[in-house]
């Protein structure tokens, strides 16, 4: 028998062989259950986990397949698939070099699901349509950030855009109540604060006696779309100037919260994470001390992504005002003076005296000396960053 006959024949019989998969279920993501290795053959990167009740199941980490309607599978190994998690579809671009989501547009969760992870369909831009076969599952908030074209019905949509509360429950219209005790018979430390408000004013005395410390914030209660205790309700929260001390945790997960007015004094201490994950605050909306910024009190402001990408923002907007300078030849004088300068070029034949060498570590210093220049002062200097341009 040639050797063609028998490539031919071991092709034909292996053709028949059930554990070779077929080339439509390679492509196909809509069978129920499957084997491990069925679901990493579609696409599906997979691994055993543990539910929040502690069973053993499956979880969807990947899927790289290439098909634009996803169903994700019921049963992995006869172990059911119970959490969905982050970044599902992202891949990397080849032609952009970046990490994107821009095929998926259906997918489609069966019943056994009964957790989708923040960040699991993130920036998926082309989704269009997503559908239970059983009850939606716990939906962590972030999940579906950014999808702007997706299309719900509207029990869906409502499940997670909203929080899972009843505001009516909530009394938004009498004034606030406010446990206390008192200090050294002089002062008033408020424990906890009573009101279910949007706005709330801190009075500067209680009882004629001046507020000067925070103790307890505005009451929690429970949003079952982040399975955890906090506050929506409260909006617009504002100090007196006689408050010196907020403590720590006082006003976290205040989830809801857009305006904050700190008391206006030199020594007002923010316990650590008194604002924790406050998550909608701006720069914008924040008034800090006069001569204190978010700079001062970043303990206090953990998780507050917002503000922080605003802060930073605004210090880079700063640093790029900055001038330029170009110093002529003569002598020169590098002193303090010159720290709003993001650039110092110093000439050929310059002359210079380096005085508060510290205060330069944001400055760069461009030497436009000819290649004679001899480099023996300078490597003392550290922080600086350094360009020689060479005459040639």
């Amino acid at each position: 028998m040639s050797f063609f006959a028998e490539f031919l024949k071991f092709i034909t019989e292996n053709a028949k062989n059930p554990e070779i998969p077929d080339k439509k279920e390679i492509s196909m993501t809509n069978k129920k259950s499957m084997t491990k290795n069925q679901a990493e053959n579609i696409g599906f990167k997979v691994w055993e986990a543990r539910d929040p009740n502690g069973k053993a199941c499956y979880e969807i980490l990947k899927y790289y397949g290439v098909e634009t309607d996803v169903t994700f599978p019921e049963y992995i190994d006869n172990l059911p698939v119970r959490i969905i998690g982050t970044n599902i579809f992202e891949r990397k671009n080849p032609d952009t070099e970046k990490w994107e989501n821009h095929w998926i547009e259906t997918v489609r969760i069966p019943k056994t699901v009964i957790l989708i992870k923040d960040y699991a369909f993130q920036d998926c831009k082309t989704l269009r349509n997503v559908y239970f076969d059983g009850n939606i599952p716990e939906i962590q908030p972030l999940a579906f950030q950014r999808c702007v074209n997706l299309k719900n019905p509207p029990a869906f949509q409502k499940r997670i855009t909203a929080p899972w509360l009843n505001p009516e429950n909530f009394d938004r219209k009498s004034p606030p109540k406010f446990e206390t005790e008192i200090i050294n018979n002089k002062f008033v430390r408020i424990k906890k604060i009573i009101s279910c408000r949007e706005e709330i004013v801190i009075p500067e005395k209680i009882n004629g006696l001046p507020v000067v410390e925070v103790k307890g914030g505005v009451p929690e209660h429970r949003d079952e779309r982040r399975r955890n205790w906090g506050n929506h309700t409260l909006k617009k929260l504002s100090f007196p100037d006689s408050v010196v001390k907020i403590y720590k945790e006082a006003f976290m997960k205040c989830w809801g919260l857009e305006y904050l007015k700190l008391p206006d004094n030199k020594i007002l201490e923010l316990g650590k994470d008194s604002f924790w994950n406050c998550e909608k605050l701006r720069l914008e909306n924040v008034m800090f001390p006069k001569g204190k910024d978010y700079g001062d009190f970043m303990g206090a402001f953990n998780s507050c992504d917002l503000l922080k990408a605003d802060y930073y923002r605004k210090k880079r907007a700063e640093h790029n005002k900055r001038k330029d300078v170009f110093v002529q030849n003569g002598e020169f004088s590098l002193n303090r003076a010159m720290r709003e300068f993001k650039n110092i070029m110093i000439n050929d034949y310059a002359k210079i005296r380096f005085d508060y060498l510290n205060f330069y570590y944001n400055s760069n210093i461009i030497f436009n000396y000819d290649e004679n220049f001899s480099f023996f002062l300078l490597m003392s200097l550290k922080k600086i960053k350094i360009w020689f341009y060479l005459d040639q």
